[in-house]
């Protein structure tokens, strides 16, 4: 990914701490894109998978061992794991996946680990970064989930890019409103938003 769009000093209208870390921030997002956007955070953990689902329940991934038993059979989506060096040793860690028993409602299942890596700072970074990923993940899960649970209320009709990206949308709109109740200067908080909001809108202008 390549920005060359010319970018416009920010103005941020304050004197405070903002606008250094929210510049320091748009700049870490540019250095780091690739590298976040190639991150392996997603990873199939489960049973080698052999075929396709026998009841044709969309989101699973058809184990075999999981439907061997007539009428329990057992739906297992993608599992979706952070994985990076602060995982140390592990897998992944903080797994989720759509999770069905036959005749029953469906739900999101959590996989934990006890272990504890220790990370330095580049390490913690790159987990920042990919916790980002795997809540916008676990929102477009979300929205799966209440669409099997309420399809007449919240139809699916999305794209999987479009799913994601409003998944991103309704994360950056908490993160947000976060900021902004805990800001000692909701003016400035906004201000610095604008800004880079407007950072985006002139490389697509560009």
């Amino acid at each position: 990914m390549q920005h060359t769009a010319h970018v416009p000093p920010v103005d941020f209208r304050t004197n405070g701490h903002l606008p250094a870390l929210v510049a320091d921030a748009v700049e870490q997002t540019r250095q780091c894109a690739d590298e976040l956007a190639a991150a392996a955070l997603v990873a199939d953990t489960a049973p080698e998978r052999t075929s396709d689902c026998p009841d044709g329940v969309w989101f699973c991934e058809g184990y075999a061992d999981e439907h061997r038993e007539p009428g329990e059979h057992l739906h297992m989506g993608r599992i979706t794991f952070m994985r990076g060096p602060y995982v140390g040793s592990n897998e992944g860690i903080n797994g989720f996946h759509l999770s069905q028993i036959q005749g029953e409602e469906p739900h999101i299942e959590f996989v934990g680990d006890g272990s504890w890596p220790e990370n330095d700072l580049a390490g913690t970074d790159r987990l920042i970064g990919d916790m980002t990923a795997h809540l916008v993940a676990l929102r477009v899960a979300r929205r799966q989930l209440a669409d099997m649970l309420h399809p007449a209320r919240t139809p699916l009709d999305e794209s999987d890019a479009e799913q994601t990206s409003d998944a991103a949308f309704a994360l950056a709109a908490d993160a947000l409103a976060i900021a902004l109740e805990q800001s000692p200067d909701r003016s400035a908080t906004l201000a610095a938003m604008r800004s880079l909001v407007e950072l985006h809108a002139a490389e697509d202008r560009a």
